[in-house]
């Protein structure tokens, strides 16, 4: 995760490595993103300007949704008739694995495949 040298001149990152080779830090949960475009602008469609956390016993156990076009108000200007919507799930990161070692630009069919799943 880090140079070795980096260690000996921040000793904090020396203690996260021990304490991660200790298994005393757990990894995070993995997380995956995405964007949706629509075609309207947040007045029109009614987006709130506030995020939302959806927490339930789904497939997903913890959604976060969010409208940034709807916060933003010089979006309309650079942005006419166009609004974002941001969503973010939990996802185990065995979902993923097998897609860690592929470049991130020109990834497989089977990765592309995925997402168009998800």
């Amino acid at each position: 995760l880090v140079r070795k040298e980096l260690e000996s001149k921040h000793p904090f990152l020396l203690k996260a490595r021990r304490e991660l080779e200790s298994e005393k830090l757990k990894p995070s949960p993995s997380h995956a993103m995405t964007f949706l475009a629509l075609t309207g602008s947040a007045k029109d469609l009614g987006l709130p300007k506030a995020n939302w956390w959806i927490n339930d016993d789904s497939k997903f156990p913890s959604v976060f949704i969010s409208f940034p076009s709807a916060k933003d108000p010089t979006w309309n200007e650079k942005h006419p008739d166009q609004s974002v919507c941001e969503i973010v799930v939990e996802a185990p990161y065995e979902l993923f694995e097998r897609y860690s070692k592929e470049p991130v630009k020109g990834r497989s069919e089977e990765h592309k495949e995925m997402k168009e799943e998800l």
